[in-house]
């Protein structure tokens, strides 16, 4: 444990903590000499300290208190002290007070595990003063410092070259000081999750050498589910040696009243056993609810479960138990997800899966195959072609390369974490879910998620219940030593994302980021209506973030936290002046200070190639076989079909500056979107970011939404007919096509005109290639996305553009994108073009003379694609179908005509 150390000088003038009183809460990593040595520290900057109450090892008095210091969230009166605007900081913040010889604050120091930057002090070496921006903003919104000088107090220095000056005062100086690549803080962004350090560490960084080191990253095993691996253990695990002897006494449920519900089907001598623990521990064993604080139960059901939460019981089940009897502590039950009750049927959507799990070790595999079947799903220990999915920690294994040829989805633990607390399945489009750092075993961070109580009440124990009848309501009342809930304050232990859940769970997976009602409907070009349904959620920007840049448009806003609890009965009354409402009022306007800073990295981190890579916005618009093409600055880039563009933003992400475009005044509504539009090959923007915020944001005024979600969008806007994923895909959806110049008369005019007033007309690009734009979009009205319905398409790993753009190309036409590496035995089936909205007409047509017997790859001449059509070749005969070789030309020209065609020039 490293804790605060005591600095050489002697404190000078007034107590630096004299107007605070602290108490300090006991954690495996603060105790014994290092928790004395903190409470010292305190006292000798003259603040008072209040130990915990001997018997029953809890805050004697939070009312008293200004301060809370704890290494962890994890501890009974957390939720307490949150509602009665009590900080809760880790003892670093102490050091850190003592250092600059006043008290600091507290925000970045909160150790709420959504804030996984705290405790954090970062500064940058020499990058590009954007990129230091973007830090900054995304070190404070996740609860961390930056530090623009280099002092003893950093703890991370962001440099690109071992050379730098900074890091080289770091190694004169020999500072305690960890030097990175940025590609660290941009890997912890991307997963919302703090990991390692050492693959990215100077003067060595393991990610630089990766083509060297062929060997997988070490298996990591989390010390989050230790204990906390099953829901319902089979027996009692074996005690913690620290207090376990000849007479082995609980103090942990020291005055507790605990209902061991009767669903937790255990044995008669097992819950004598149980008792026994429990009452010589000083705790009691009750029947009725009335009576109890704490419920002991297996399922998120019945009239004692429902009860008991809607009056504010700690609620947990046999696990849960079991890890407090062992380590002689308590804990929140809704800290790790399978300590809190599971949800009997599952997690809808989960029973049509079957899921393997690869690169986990020890009980964190043991964790997550338990998880899966929490959620309902079958788990399988050996991967097969009917798997749907495979959660590996990384992809460096022959099971994630089989995993991608069989078309099973690979994703991290973290998709299955997040759906389970969210009890909906999580889009796989969120690109967290399927981010793997290169050199990092992401078994390092499993069991960090959390049960999101406002998700839980949704479901499975609503409010509304309480007002039906009385007794719930009485139970608020009578409830021993628990707080009643306040009705206008946050839980803040929630999962990553800062939005409740949605209200239909069946639209999870599409919700609204741009806030319109959730019930707007829009007319379609064609008379269709459509729903108004947002993008990716995948950078939703954290609650911090958020609410700092609202407040940034009320300038004169200065509250300060309370010192003191407002009672729930008196929550109206106007609370006391707090005796450091000046010290606090300035941290809010640094706060505030730093919004720009927060609203910068959050479109920083939007675009493609996150806050490291961000700033290289051009994109290619060449064909994916055209090698390379040098731009203006005599820079190189690689042609691809994948895009650089930045991500649809939010009406949040206004500018500050009353200059720059029009801003929604706070409380007030975006108007509703009228139209989603997927942008292309526009060169506006290019090197101008402050342009296209304010230019984004002025048009979500007028309506338009700027989406990277081809599967929604209303508007393709391109210069002329590109070949790049964005407009083949879109196309497939049969929107307004439409030139740049619409665009540009919509930020001209500040209105939106008739988009069939401004179609792209490209008749040079026609004559090449032979297609009618028109004709195009016509067929593609009539097709209604499903041209390739029921085609399944092989493509190489090594084809130009990628796999991954011709799968989003083929999956955008109804098509199944299905990597090939050489395998013979793959499931291989025939069309049936009698299947779904094809089969009616429509998609038919246009497939043209195509029969089911035909199995195409699509793939390059390179020596490692060539090499694999022999094998492709007897795959397709032993299924009794004709193998056909295609250039990636082929389906590009199918995707853009929107018609299954056929010409010898594309055959291999």
């Amino acid at each position: 444990m490293s804790h605060p150390e005591q600095p050489d000088e002697e404190l000078q003038g007034p107590g630096i903590f004299h107007d605070a009183i602290f108490t300090i809460i006991p954690s495996d990593d603060l105790k014994g000499d290092d928790l004395q040595q903190l409470a010292d520290l305190i006292v000798k900057g003259e603040g008072q300290y209040q130990p915990l109450d001997p018997k029953t090892n809890r805050i004697k008095d939070i009312k008293e208190l200004n301060l809370i210091i704890s290494t962890t969230a994890d501890f009974p009166d957390y939720k307490l002290a949150i509602e009665s605007f009590i900080h809760v900081v880790k003892p670093s913040y102490i050091s850190h007070c003592i250092e600059k010889k006043k008290q600091i604050n507290p925000r970045q120091f909160s150790p709420d595990h959504n804030m996984f930057m705290s405790d954090v002090v970062i500064a940058c070496g020499a990058i590009p003063g954007g990129d230091q921006e973007a830090i900054a903003g995304g070190v404070i919104a996740m609860g961390g410092t930056y530090s623009q000088a280099m002092s003893k107090l950093v703890t991370h220095l962001i440099v690109l070259t071992d050379d730098d000056p900074r890091s080289r005062t770091v190694k004169d100086k020999n500072l305690k000081c960890k030097v990175l690549m940025p590609h660290w803080f941009d890997d912890c962004l991307r997963l919302g999750r703090r990991i390692r350090e050492e693959p990215y560490t100077f003067p060595d960084p393991e990610i630089l050498y990766q083509q060297r080191n062929s060997k997988p990253p070490k298996p990591q095993v989390s010390d989050d589910v230790k204990g906390a691996s099953s829901p319902h253990p089979a027996q009692m695990p074996t005690p913690d040696p620290s207090f376990s002897g000849s007479t082995r006494r609980l103090t942990v449920f020291k005055d507790r009243k605990i209902i061991l519900s009767d669903d937790l089907a255990i044995s008669t001598s097992l819950r004598r056993v149980l008792d026994d623990l429990i009452t010589t521990g000083g705790g009691h064993v009750v029947e009725g609810l009335n009576e109890c604080d704490t419920l002991v139960c297996q399922y998120r059901e019945g009239e004692q479960y429902v009860t008991a939460s809607q009056a504010g019981r700690e609620v947990g089940n046999l696990g849960w138990l079991y890890h407090m009897i062992t380590h002689n502590r308590w804990t929140v039950p809704t800290r790790r997800l399978l300590h809190y009750p599971v949800p009997k049927n599952g997690v809808p959507g989960f029973e049509d899966f079957t899921i393997s799990v690869s690169n986990y070790a020890g009980e964190s595999r043991l964790y997550l195959e338990n998880l899966v079947k929490a959620c309902g799903g079958a788990f399988t220990k050996t991967m097969r072609q009917d798997n749907t999915h495979l959660i590996t920690a990384h992809t460096a294994s022959e099971k994630c390369d089989a995993a991608r040829e069989w078309n099973i989805e690979l994703v991290n633990h973290l998709w299955l974490e997040e759906s389970y607390a969210q009890h909906r399945v999580a889009p796989l489009t969120t690109k967290k879910y399927t981010h793997f750092p290169p050199r990092t075993n992401l078994g390092e961070i499993v069991g960090q998620t959390r049960i999101d109580r406002a998700v839980v009440e949704k479901y499975f124990y609503p409010r509304s219940a309480v007002k039906k009848g009385k007794k719930g309501a009485k139970l608020l009342s009578d409830a021993p030593n628990m707080p009643q809930e306040s009705s206008n304050l946050e839980s803040l232990e929630t999962i990553d994302t800062a939005t409740p859940p949605p209200e239909e769970p069946e639209e999870a997976d599409h919700m609204d980021v741009d806030e319109e009602p959730p019930t707007a409907v829009q007319k379609s070009k064609r008379g269709r209506t459509s729903k108004a349904v947002a993008t990716d959620d995948e950078h939703e920007p954290p609650a911090t973030a958020a609410k700092t840049r609202r407040s940034k448009t009320e300038p004169g806003l200065k509250t300060p936290a309370l010192r003191k609890f407002v009672d729930s009965e008196k929550e109206n009354e106007t609370p006391g002046t707090s005796g450091s409402r000046g010290a606090k009022a300035r941290a809010m306007s640094k706060l505030h200070d730093a919004a720009a800073d927060i609203a910068l990295y959050d479109k920083e981190r939007k675009r493609v190639g996150g806050v490291t890579h961000g700033r290289d916005r051009r994109e290619s618009t060449m064909d994916p076989d055209t090698p390379a093409v040098k731009e203006k600055r005599g820079r190189k880039r690689q042609s691809t079909e994948m895009e650089a563009e930045p991500e649809e933003e939010t009406e949040e992400e206004a500018p500050a500056d009353g200059k720059r475009g029009k801003r929604v005044k706070s409380g007030e509504k975006l108007p509703n979107i009228e139209y989603r539009m997927v942008l292309t090959g526009y060169q506006r923007w290019v090197d101008d970011p402050k342009s296209e915020t304010t230019e984004r944001n002025t048009l979500r005024n007028l309506g338009i939404s700027i989406v990277e979600d081809t599967m929604k969008v209303d508007i393709l806007c391109a210069p002329k007919i590109v070949r790049t994923k964005k407009f083949i895909s879109a196309l497939a959806r049969a929107p307004f096509v439409v030139s740049t110049s619409f665009l540009d008369f919509c930020l001209k005019n500040q209105k939106v005109p008739d988009p069939n007033k401004f179609s792209l007309q490209d008749r040079d690009t026609e004559q090449k290639t032979g297609m009618k734009l028109q004709e195009s979009i016509e067929l593609a009205e009539k097709n209604d996305g499903q041209l390739l319905q029921g085609w399944q398409i092989f493509c190489t790993s090594d084809v130009t553009g990628g796999f991954d753009t011709y799968k989003t190309i083929i999956e955008a036409n109804g098509g199944v994108a299905m990597l090939y590496k050489g395998r013979t035995a793959m499931n291989v089936s025939k069309r049936r073009f009698n299947a779904g909205p094809a089969g009616a007409g429509g998609a038919a047509e246009s497939q043209g003379d195509a029969n089911g017997n035909t199995l195409y790859l699509i793939s390059g001449e390179k020596p490692s694609e060539s090499g694999l059509w022999d094998k492709f070749r007897q795959m397709a005969k032993a299924a009794d179908m004709v193998p056909v070789i295609a250039r990636s030309d082929w389906m590009i020209s199918v995707a853009m005509r929107q018609l299954v065609h056929w010409d010898d020039k594309w055959k291999l």
